[in-house]
């Protein structure tokens, strides 16, 4: 196969990380047991979970545990 066209191939292949919601699934997600809160947030049952939340305690304590600062990455995104 030609080289430029795999190139091309995998160029058409680009995503946008924003845009890459992943698709439902046909199987919905039962309800909690009677009596227990149901653990999922709006924004996990929308699909769009911010991993701003789901990282930063994670790189709190690394950041702590190797002495080192914050920078721009540990900023969520500014749309």
């Amino acid at each position: 196969m030609n080289r430029n066209i795999i190139i091309a191939f995998f160029a058409g292949m680009a995503v946008i990380p924003e845009d890459a919601w992943p698709v439902s699934g046909t199987a919905r997600q039962p309800p909690p047991e009677p009596g227990r809160p149901d653990p999922l947030t709006k924004a996990m049952t929308d699909g769009k979970w911010d991993m701003y939340e789901v990282d930063k305690k994670m790189l709190d304590e690394w950041r702590d545990r190797y002495n080192l600062q914050d920078v721009d990455w540990r900023t969520p995104p500014t749309n």
